[in-house]
């Protein structure tokens, strides 16, 4: 059997394929990262554009996703994971969002164990996301060792001298502002969800910079040291790849608007309440009844968060 008999018998007809591939290739040409999302208008426009270029009928969305979806996962190992609709504005104290009209209500976004649902072809937004087998643990955990070494080795009477390469061995300081701007990045990334997550998933931007001012963030426009950018810089960040959300408000007094965090949909999706546990579990090592106890408080802290 031929391969293109092969992708027929897989994917559909062969103008589904034709259509598919096309419209593959402009998808990927728009993901910057694996953090892009694409909206389902967006999709089925570049779908109506490609099937009018092939002079055929435009092919049911379903088709596509499921055609797109297979050469994604042979060919590159990802597939195509269907987000929920961003939900309304949430108001202070984690009060449970109305659903809107694009929303999908017949299916389950989040499951029971708190991580996110792929809603497939009936979604509304859409990403990459990865089927790669991960790393053995044994090895990602020598990789963050190594990493966190590297990291500590820069440190000089509390200071980081890792912008200075007059500093740093010949052997080293090529890989040095990756490695440590990436470590930061995560760590930094772990704190502000986690302090969103235990405010009830809604705290008030001047409560969020007031913590972080606890872990040495400087909150008066200086540059996060390593990262070499400002704390509003860093969360506009996370708010553009969906790691968490901002709404601002009017205060009731009308005099001044005040801004609200809240995590956001790649947050529930890569981080989900099984992660977050076990972060937990590595940074207090907790026995078993204090695990029990945690876990209790993270379902009545967060629960609101994972829509549970």
């Amino acid at each position: 059997m031929s391969d293109s008999e092969s992708e027929v018998n897989d994917y559909g007809n062969e103008k589904t394929i034709v259509v598919a591939k096309r419209v593959l290739r402009r998808f990927l040409s728009l993901c910057e990262s694996q953090s892009t999302i694409i909206s389902r208008t967006k999709l089925s426009t570049i779908i109506r554009e490609v099937s009018s270029e092939e002079n055929t009928r435009t092919v049911k969305f379903g088709a596509i996703y499921k055609a797109m979806n297979s050469l994604l996962q042979n060919s590159f190992g990802y597939q195509l994971w269907g987000l929920y609709s961003k939900p309304p504005k949430n108001t202070k104290g984690g009060k449970r969002p109305v659903p809107s009209r694009d929303h999908t209500p017949e299916i389950n976004e989040i499951n029971s164990g708190g991580g996110a649902v792929n809603l497939k072809e009936r979604a509304q937004f859409f990403m990459l996301v990865s089927e790669l087998p991960k790393a053995p643990t044994a090895f990602r955990s020598l990789l963050l060792e190594e990493g966190t070494k590297l990291y500590d080795d820069r440190i000089v009477d509390d200071d980081y001298i890792g912008n200075d390469l007059s500093m740093l061995p010949e052997d080293s300081f090529e890989n040095a502002v990756a490695t440590d701007e990436s470590l930061v990045a995560q760590g930094l990334t772990f704190v502000v969800l986690v302090l969103i997550l235990f405010s009830k998933n809604s705290i008030l931007h001047q409560e969020l910079v007031q913590h972080l001012l606890k872990f040495g963030i400087p909150q008066d426009g200086q540059k996060i040291p390593v990262l070499d950018i400002t704390l509003n810089d860093f969360l506009s960040l996370l708010i553009k790849r969906e790691y968490i959300h901002r709404t601002d408000e009017r205060a009731q007094d009308g005099a001044q608007e005040v801004s609200f965090y809240r995590i956001g949909r790649k947050t529930q999706l890569e981080f989900d309440k099984k992660s977050l546990l076990a972060m937990c579990f590595k940074i207090m090592e907790p026995d078993a009844a204090q695990m029990a106890q945690l876990e209790k408080s993270i379902d009545l802290s967060i629960a609101d968060a994972y829509g549970v």
